[in-house]
């Protein structure tokens, strides 16, 4: 899990520090990459300031990076961006016809990651939506409310969790 302590073996036959990391650069970025050191070793030579050089080899775990994805269909334009570090994440959809029947939408969210495990996320997040199918229909839940499935402009505030995402 992100922020997690983990144990293992493996047989280290040079004396040395050992970079392990993934090879997927902004997973790398993202925390995973760590030093392993061998126990009662002798300093290296080479790194004057051991807990300096760890500490800037760790703030690339910070780093923000960039991910986007972008889809031309024949009816729209579908996409999402996301910058994200190991604690902020910042992303948008959207979905954009060409028409005004098949619309377009864009959900748009800002939030932190919150404790060591990164269990839960506060947000906040704006949903804006319109299409038109040519229908005047009033559709109405259990509740009374009026569905907002085709014209929607809200504010959501949540905490997304690893098993459930609360909307307030």
């Amino acid at each position: 899990m992100p922020m997690e302590t983990d144990t293992l073996e493996f047989n280290a036959n040079v004396e040395g520090d050992w970079y392990f990391h993934c090879h997927i650069l902004y997973h790398m970025m993202s925390g995973m990459g760590r030093v392993f050191t061998y126990e009662n070793q002798a300093t290296n030579p080479l790194i004057p300031n051991p807990k300096l050089a760890q500490r800037r080899l760790y703030a690339e775990d910070r780093q923000f990076h960039l991910m986007a994805e972008n889809d031309f269909a024949t009816n729209g334009n579908d996409g999402m961006l996301m910058i994200q570090n190991t604690r902020w994440s910042i992303g948008t959809e959207w979905r954009l016809g060409y028409n005004g029947m098949h619309g377009y939408e864009t959900e748009t969210h800002i939030g932190r990651y919150i404790g060591k495990m990164q269990w839960f996320m506060p947000f906040i997040g704006f949903d804006w939506r319109y299409r038109k199918f040519g229908m005047d229909e009033v559709e109405k839940n259990i509740f009374g409310q009026s569905n907002t499935k085709d014209n929607r402009s809200l504010l959501s505030l949540s905490i997304k969790n690893k098993l459930i995402n609360i909307i307030l």
